[in-house]
């Protein structure tokens, strides 16, 4: 639950200083979206949803400040955890 705080923080500051520049992940980060709204419409138990939603969302957006920064290694990083996150939601 730490590392959710944590993350939406970080996802909080960066979403508004607007470092979301787009990089090399920007096409793998729009995929994940856009494959998780898909599978929110599939989803049977909504808090469940909720949390994992939360999580990828955290994760992406940690990609996309990567990705800003042009720092491609964390940025594949957090698109992986996004990945594995979303898996666990299906």
């Amino acid at each position: 639950m730490r590392r959710l705080s944590a993350v939406l923080i970080v996802c909080a500051t960066l979403s508004a200083t607007g470092l979301a520049n787009a990089g090399a992940c920007t096409e793998q980060i729009k995929q994940l979206r856009q494959a998780a709204h898909v599978t929110a419409s599939e989803m049977t138990s909504q808090t469940s949803h909720t949390f994992i939603r939360i999580i990828v969302d955290a994760d992406l957006e940690v990609a996309e400040a990567k990705d800003a920064e042009g720092n491609e290694a964390e940025c594949q990083l957090a698109v992986r955890r996004a990945t594995l996150d979303q898996a666990g939601d299906q």
